[in-house]
């Protein structure tokens, strides 16, 4: 009988695929909606996100609103204008940066380094930083836009308190009964909350295509949100509430018919949009493009508790979303979009990602580190001493929908 090696011999060999795969996640749309301001031309950019680059040693950046005039003049022949002029109204908001870092341990020579030499995890040491800056990145973007302020820009010395971006449309609430703003946090907060109550948890509180009209609406005559150079906006509709939007008609409404996409898929779509969402365009709907955001962060209504909280995608796979188990009545949890005109989302960069090197241990430990300066924040102007009346968003808004449980 001819010798055959058994499965428990010593002599049975294995191989082992040298190059690594990477752990694949969802693609940020944020990442390609970005522009950079210019202080000379005393122009915003023509992008959703607008980087403004901190001059040296500056603590923040002061960006300034003039208002329209809004006097009523003088009409009719003969009468003096002298004593009823007007004075000229400003706003303005503070642009601030602060650290974000992280860091990664190698084995440069001895035993570790010569077992994981085959794999070449020292050379993965700066592209997964990479990865990982661009994931935060997304994850504070999002967060500026729902709650004024990336997090970093809490932490010492930029010191921000977080609250809640001004416009808010939630589905299913009556227009009269949408969140009013209030310069005390509190009461804005309560304010939103009862509409998040009001909105419910059934079907009609999820998004349908009706909604956008309402949307286009409010950005045109309630918000008055400045669009693009084209006359346009990106409206993100969060992953979970696109699957809705994409199925063909299911008749849950009273006028079906309008429930889905599937009757204005002809629409016409523009490249530099579609260019931009990776993949995730959706349609051309009026002057809105949507697009759907795969790390949409959500706001969960605690009804015990009585309070809201917003959670988001994070870095690698971390989900804070995951954390909360949707159950109508006692956790009900509503998926955010956002409506983005010109500039809706300001990054203040005062030093760009940069990479360095710890070694220790006579050169056999070697720590790379990324490490950059940034802040994101809603662009919202307010006065020097605010009230209900005074604090502006003419750039961006956000979208409110019923999570719901989605079935197959």
């Amino acid at each position: 009988m001819a010798y055959r090696i058994d499965q428990t011999d010593a002599l049975l060999q294995q191989s082992w695929e040298n190059k690594l795969w990477e752990e694949s996640q969802e693609r940020d749309i944020f990442t390609g909606l970005v522009g950079t301001y210019s202080d000379k031309k005393e122009m915003l950019t023509d992008s959703a996100v607008m980087r403004v680059n901190m001059p040296e040693g500056a603590n923040s950046h002061t960006i300034g609103l003039i208002l329209d005039l809004t006097g009523s003049g003088r009409q009719g022949a003969g009468k003096v204008l002298v004593g009823f002029t007007e004075s000229f109204d400003t706003r303005k908001y503070q642009v601030y940066a602060n650290d974000v870092r992280h860091g990664v341990d190698t084995e440069q020579y001895g035993r570790y380094a010569q077992l994981n030499s085959p794999y070449k995890i020292l050379e993965k040491a700066n592209p997964a930083l990479g990865k990982w800056l661009k994931a935060r990145r997304g994850k504070h973007a999002r967060e500026a836009l729902l709650e004024l302020y990336s997090d970093n820009l809490i932490e010492t010395p930029s010191s921000q308190t977080q609250g809640w971006n001004k416009n808010w449309l939630v589905k299913n609430v009556a227009h009269s009964a949408q969140p009013t703003y209030d310069s005390t946090l509190a009461t804005f907060t309560a304010n939103i909350t009862t509409a998040l109550v009001a909105a419910g948890t059934a079907a009609a509180a999820q998004a349908d295509i009706r909604f956008f009209t309402d949307l286009e609406y409010f950005i045109a005559t309630q918000w008055k949100l400045m669009p693009f150079d084209d006359g346009t906006y990106v409206v993100t509709v969060p992953a979970r509430q696109a699957m809705y939007l994409k199925r063909f008609n299911t008749g849950r409404n009273a006028a079906a018919d309008f429930d889905s996409f599937s009757s204005h898929l002809g629409d016409a779509s523009v490249a530099k949009y579609v260019e931009a969402a990776y993949g995730q365009y959706l349609m051309k709907f009026g002057k809105l493009h949507l697009i759907a955001d795969d790390r949409a962060p959500i706001v969960n209504y605690n009804v015990a508790a009585g309070s809201i909280t917003a959670y988001y995608r994070d870095v690698g796979s971390t989900d804070d979303r995951s954390d909360i188990t949707p159950a109508a009545g006692t956790d009900n949890v509503y998926d955010i979009g956002y409506v983005i005109g010109k500039g809706g989302l300001t990054e203040g960069v005062a030093m760009r990602p940069r990479y360095d090197d710890d070694i220790t241990d006579f050169n056999r430990l070697r720590s790379v580190g990324v490490s950059t300066t940034y802040g994101f924040q809603c662009t919202e102007f307010d006065a020097d001493t605010a009230t209900d009346a005074t604090r502006i968003n003419q750039n961006s808004a956000v979208c409110a929908f019923y999570a719901g449980a989605a079935t197959t």
